[in-house]
């Protein structure tokens, strides 16, 4: 049993207005259906739920962040591009016919972006 508590709603739309309703990570429009209210750092690790632990996410970013902390996730998103090209055919033709290209720049969080969190590489 993981004891954790039900979020208020009140709570989960502060979070959400921080990131003007956006994916802290992806940057992607969230609704009251879509969000999903991330623990930044983990809960298993501090069972902390304080407002300044959680963070507006997608679906998609929470589930791929897991209990990753935000600089583990950043190396994480930065292998993807080899992994791509190391397991995807259909990725390695679209790099050659040019239907898709590889961003070598550092990963930034949409929540870096607009000032939310500090951002590595400042």
């Amino acid at each position: 049993m993981t004891n954790r508590r039900v979020i208020p709603k009140a709570v989960r739309v502060r979070v959400a207005e921080r990131t003007n309703w956006r994916c802290s990570y992806c940057g992607i429009a969230l609704t009251s259906r879509t969000l999903v209210i991330d623990h930044i750092v983990a809960w298993y690790l501090t069972k902390d739920d304080a407002e300044l632990n959680l963070t507006a996410a997608c679906r998609s970013c929470n589930y791929y962040k897991s209990t990753f902390s935000i600089e583990q996730l950043r190396q994480q998103i930065m292998k993807w591009p080899a992994r791509l090209e190391r397991d995807s055919v259909t990725f390695k033709n679209a790099l050659r016919f040019g239907r898709v290209t590889v961003e070598t720049g550092p990963v930034v969080f949409y929540a870096e972006k607009i000032g939310l969190w500090k951002s590595a590489s400042a």
